[in-house]
This record gives structure tokens, C-alpha cells and sequence, in this order.
């Protein structure tokens, strides 16, 4: 080998070292079951910046949308890859479809997802959501998913079968399935609220804090400049007592709010004339211009 390509070889070693080295600290997944397919709403946060992904999903996938707020490319091949843009990014959030892996057994409708994911892994949260007003077909709860250490809750109109998992090697299988069936004929939904492991208002209440949490793990640094100084105020504040208290330009609390807007993390209110009340918010975004907020 000659000294130019042994040249060659190290400069793309050092290249790919901080993929190499990096590890997933936060994979977290929501998995719609819908009529069209399964709706996917994955968040990505890396101990390390990365330069590409490569995720081999097993099934057709569609509709991949990127969060703006995250420099990269993606595009869908054998899965999904991505290049990324900025030599910082250590986070991504993907929306995509892909096709059921399912089958049926009279009654029983049974959907099967991987997961399985390139990176190592140090925290995983996995929820399946079923339709609206579908049911575990199994009694006890447990015999109707895999594996069985999941857990049940609801948002009121959603059964959500979710699990946890820590430190996962790379290519290690992350793999779940849940069966479920149509209500029967007069079968009240809101009867299952009181069968649950979790009441219902707080299972409620435990999934927008999730969600929340989920997603500051996630925030660039004068985002969650923002939430946290939202939160030492109970949740509230003026948009000008943001820029003063945080030391930002007007232009630029509107760009960071903005952004919290289309994550769902908080809600914009005018008060008078050109001012603006900024309060925190735990479920997902209204459907408020994207004009509010540039006070």
C-alpha cells in the first residue's frame, strides 16, 4: 500500500470514527395502528454526533417526514438512511409509514413490529398504539402482546401497550407484537378505564409528561433555555419577559418559539396589541398561525 492511500485510509478512519463510537442514549418510538398501515413517530438522541444512518426496516415504508430543526437528509432505501448535515447533530426526529406485518385468527387481529435498530442502544421506549376503541384480545392483558413484560394504559379513546428497555448492543432484536379485536356490539370503551393497571386520568397525564420529557431530551441548548425558564414560572410568561430574562434579541425568542410551537411544547397567546403570553404545553400542537409568536 503506498504511502498516498495508507494517507487515504486513515483520513476516512478518522471520519467515520465519531459514528463508530457513537451510541443511541434515547430511542423512543410511537407506533400508530391505522387503517392505511402503522404511523411512526421515532425520536433519535446520539452520545455522539453522527455523520450517517443506515436502518434496515423489513417492511415498505412511505411518507418519511424530517423535523425541520434537524440538518439532515433522509431518504428511503431498503429502510431508511440519512445523511446528516452538521457536524454537531446528535439528534433527529423521523415521521414515516410503512406497511402492517399482521395476521388474523378469526376475530383476532394480531400486528407484529421490529425495531431492531444499528446503533447501540441505552435507552429504549416502545408504544404501540391500537385503533379507537379496539381491545387486548387476551384475558389476563399480558397474553396479548410480546414480550410479556409490556405494560397497558390508555388516553381515553387508545388502549397503548408500551415497554422499556435498557442497554441494547447493536442489531440486538427489538421486536413486539400485540393481538386485539373490535369491540363487541354495545360494548362500552370507557368500562376498560376502570379495568387498566393505570387509572385513566393518570395515564393521561403520564403520557403528555412523557411525551414532554421525551422531547426536551432532544431541544437544541436555548430551547431548553426556554422550557426550563417556563417552567421555574409555573408555566407562563410574556415573550418580552423571555428575551430580557434570557438575555435574546425579540428576533430570536421568535425563532426559538416557533420552533417549541411546532413541537407541541408551547402555546401562544396575544394579549394585547404586538405582546404575547408563552405557556407551556403537554399535549400536541393546536392549530395556531405560524405568523404567532414573531412579536
Amino acid at each position: 500500500m503506498t504511502i498516498l492511500n495508507m494517507r487515504a485510509l486513515c483520513l476516512l478512519m478518522l471520519l467515520l470514527l465519531p459514528t463508530a463510537l457513537a451510541q443511541v442514549d434515547l430511542f423512543s418510538a410511537v407506533a400508530s395502528l391505522e387503517d392505511g398501515g402503522i404511523r411512526h413517530h421515532v425520536i433519535l438522541r446520539f452520545s455522539e454526533p453522527v455523520q450517517k444512518l443506515e436502518w434496515l426496516l423489513p417492511y415498505q415504508v412511505w411518507d418519511l417526514k424530517l423535523n425541520p430543526d434537524f440538518p439532515a437528509e433522509c431518504w428511503i432505501e431498503n429502510g431508511i438512511k440519512c445523511q446528516m448535515q452538521a457536524e454537531a447533530n446528535k439528534s433527529i426526529i423521523l415521521d414515516f409509514w410503512t406497511s402492517q406485518d399482521s395476521w388474523t385468527t378469526g376475530e383476532k387481529k394480531t400486528v407484529r413490529l421490529d425495531y431492531t435498530f444499528p446503533f447501540k442502544i441505552r435507552k429504549a421506549i416502545i408504544f404501540i398504539k391500537l385503533p379507537e376503541q379496539a381491545v387486548l384480545a387476551e384475558v389476563p392483558a399480558n397474553a396479548s402482546f410480546l414480550p410479556g413484560d409490556g405494560k397497558v394504559m390508555t388516553d381515553g379513546k387508545h388502549i397503548i401497550v408500551y415497554w422499556e428497555r435498557d442497554r441494547l448492543e447493536a442489531g440486538e432484536g427489538m421486536v413486539f407484537s400485540v393481538s386485539y379485536q373490535s369491540p363487541l356490539k354495545g360494548f362500552d370503551f370507557f368500562w376498560l378505564l376502570f379495568l387498566l393497571p393505570i387509572p385513566a386520568l393518570l395515564a393521561v397525564f403520564w403520557l403528555r409528561k412523557m411525551r414532554r420529557q421525551i422531547l426536551t431530551e432532544v431541544l437544541l441548548p436555548e430551547e431548553k433555555a426556554v422550557v426550563e425558564l417556563l417552567e421555574q414560572n409555573k408555566g407562563k410568561l410574556l415573550q418580552k419577559q423571555i428575551a430580557k430574562q434570557l438575555d435574546f434579541s425579540k428576533a430570536k425568542v421568535s425563532r426559538i418559539l416557533k420552533s417549541l410551537r411546532k413541537k407541541g411544547l408551547v402555546r401562544i397567546e396575544p394579549v394585547s396589541g404586538r405582546e404575547n403570553r408563552v405557556l407551556l404545553r403537554y399535549e400536541k400542537r393546536g392549530k395556531e398561525e405560524d405568523s404567532q409568536g414573531e412579536g
